[in-house]
């Protein structure tokens, strides 16, 4: 969304069809995870993908500010809060109820331990998302350093994640690796000046 804006140059987008910028940046999203699957494939995909099906990821909008201003949706509507409260506890409550470490990721930081190497997670989720994740897969002893969706006042795509959780742990650019498995990994990586490398489970196209 951040990185929509910044396209735009400053300038207002034009409505079309009686839709605003926002409001087609918003349908465009929630229309790239149009998915259709068979039962079994589907039931597959929850017990082995790290991200949820995309019927589900459509509605991260609603942790979006930007999604209730642009469809005119604002507290004090009939059924917002209630809306927003059943949606968050819903998120909440099935944090960890298929979330895992990639396999094939176990081993790497295995390895980077044992070779005394410091990583870290940055992550698009809020911090009362994101902790509750982090420590429920052990790994909030083990991350030299944690950032979350709010922490600071960007998220990815823009760098400023990635250069705060530099800062924090008193490191440079030229000596970080970048894994991430989405567009916006890579360029916030990629302007943050950091080296990039994608897992083959990602859903970043070559």
């Amino acid at each position: 969304y951040d990185a929509y804006h910044a396209s735009l140059g400053g300038r207002e987008a034009p409505v079309i069809d009686g839709l605003t910028g926002d409001q087609r940046f918003f349908i465009a999203f929630a229309q790239t995870w149009r998915t259709k699957m068979r039962d079994a494939t589907l039931r597959q995909a929850v017990l082995t993908d790290g991200h949820a099906p995309g019927m589900f990821r459509a509605r991260t909008v609603r942790n979006l500010d930007a999604w209730y201003t642009a469809f005119g949706i604002k507290p004090g509507d009939e059924g917002f809060e209630a809306l927003r409260h059943e949606f968050l506890d819903r998120y909440r409550a099935g944090l960890l109820q298929q979330t895992t470490v990639f396999a094939a990721m176990e081993s790497v930081l295995d390895s980077l331990d044992a070779a005394g190497r410091r990583w870290g997670i940055v992550t698009n989720k809020a911090e009362r998302f994101t902790l509750p994740v982090v420590e429920g897969l052990r790994l909030h002893t083990r991350a030299a350093v944690v950032i979350s969706g709010d922490t600071t006042p960007h998220t990815k795509p823009h760098p400023m994640p990635l250069t705060v959780a530099m800062a924090r742990i008193s490191t440079s650019a030229d000596r970080c690796l970048y894994v991430g498995d989405d567009e916006r990994d890579v360029l916030a990586g990629k302007a943050a000046g950091m080296r990039i490398a994608i897992p083959g489970t990602g859903r970043v196209e070559s």
